[in-house]
């Protein structure tokens, strides 16, 4: 039996959530990702040792834009599942030699054989995702550390901080940056992780019931766990919370993964991007944060979603389970940004995610057509739903000035 009266909340938070603080959206990583590769790669090291060069990361960027039609149609996560797949091809070969256990990489690649090299060099994809992963810290490391100089961090910090004094709150976020965290000041233990002596790292325990905040897809402070092997310091597959991006960066690499099912190898450490998200959760702390959302999804009614894309299936599949879970009982809010103005942004942005997006709004909302361009501002379902669903579409930062205080009551606060 529950002795406090706050009601209780549970929070999704993505990438529109951090974007109004000056965190880039997807597609601004890309570019700066794919010119520390090709710096790396077009070192004489790269070319004389690793028989690879930036001649390659080239080839496969022109493919990936005549794959997507242009630049702008493809970002990092694809960048990443293009280099495991090369990673794949790779392995999949014979050591013994090209004519022997090669047979479906012969018939895949034999058509363009500037690509085929890609596939016949590991280096490439290790030297690649190295850069990646190290390049994707530094880049959300630094927007965490920028975000509390925005014009919007005291209101949006102040709006986090009242969440957590009128309700008892779980926050789940898809982010890696340190937002959360930072405006309530909370730290490892929040997390699930607990110090270990002077220790500059945090092991994660494995006890749901003290974690408060969930990186479902990892976290700038989040890095592999040092080892030993005889006399020599290595890097264990156990991830860590350091105690600052900088440190968790430094035990960041590439090669740590996991072999699903099928035999396919995915990357598995502090970040969890690219698809196949699913096949990444066999790690801690994921295993046990997703678990932990899920149950606590199934038994809070209450239910805020902050900038979400519907990309992920993974947490797709837990929202359009709040019906079943709370019917009527269900308060859900949801916050994202469309340009109502500009029909062709408001087509773009409903189109983009029509079986997502409006699929879960008519299952919350109970109605057909629950969701067109002349929607008040909050949008809300008739009927009986009426009371189950709130929709605003004035970004996250608009929303929680003019309607902080009404989504407050609206869950209870």
């Amino acid at each position: 039996m529950r002795l406090f009266c706050k009601p209780q909340l549970l929070v999704l938070l993505a990438a529109g959530a951090s974007v109004e603080l000056g965190v880039p959206p997807t597609s601004v990583p890309k570019g700066i990702i794919l010119r520390a590769i090709r710096r790396v790669l077009d070192k004489p090291g790269s070319r004389q040792f690793h028989n690879t060069s930036a001649h390659d990361i080239d080839v496969l960027i022109n493919r990936l834009n005549n794959r997507f039609g242009a630049a702008e149609n493809w970002n990092f996560e694809h960048l990443l599942n293009a280099l495991e797949v090369i990673e794949n091809f790779h392995l999949g070969y014979h050591p013994l030699g090209r004519n022997r256990g090669r047979i479906m990489e012969q018939i895949l690649t034999e058509h363009d054989p500037l690509l085929a090299r890609c596939f016949d060099n590991s280096m490439f994809s290790y030297l690649s995702k190295e850069v990646f992963y190290k390049k994707l810290g530094l880049i959300f490391s630094r927007a965490s550390r920028r975000a509390v100089s925005s014009p919007n961090w005291p209101l949006i910090s102040n709006f986090l901080v009242k969440l957590k004094d009128r309700f008892e709150v779980w926050f789940g976020t898809l982010n890696y940056d340190s937002i959360v965290e930072t405006a309530l000041g909370w730290g490892a233990s929040e997390e699930g992780f607990i110090r270990i002596g002077s220790e500059d790292f945090s092991e994660f325990s494995t006890d749901a019931k003290k974690i408060k905040l969930m990186h479902l897809h990892g976290s700038v402070n989040y890095g592999f766990r040092n080892g030993w092997v005889g006399d020599v310091t290595t890097v264990t597959n156990e991830i860590c919370r350091y105690n600052s991006p900088l440190d968790a960066r430094e035990h960041l690499i590439s090669n740590i993964g996991h072999l699903t099912d099928t035999g396919y190898r995915v990357d598995v450490g502090p970040y969890i991007t690219g698809f196949r998200k699913q096949a990444r959760f066999v790690a801690e702390p994921y295993f046990t944060y997703y678990r932990h959302f899920t149950n606590l999804a199934s038994e809070i009614p209450n239910l805020l979603v902050i900038g979400y894309g519907m990309a992920d299936d993974h947490i797709n599949h837990i929202l359009f389970r709040v019906n079943q879970w709370h019917s009527l009982r269900r308060r859900v809010v949801f916050i994202d940004y469309i340009n109502r103005n500009n029909y062709d942004h408001f087509r773009a942005w409903t189109q983009d995610k029509p079986r997502e997006f409006m699929n879960l709004m008519r299952l919350w909302s109970e109605m057909a057509q629950p969701f067109d361009r002349n929607y008040p501002e909050p949008w809300m379902p008739t009927g009986a739903t009426k009371k189950c669903l709130r929709v605003y579409m004035g970004g996250f930062s608009e929303t929680i000035r003019n309607h902080s205080d009404e989504i407050f009551n609206y869950f209870g606060g």
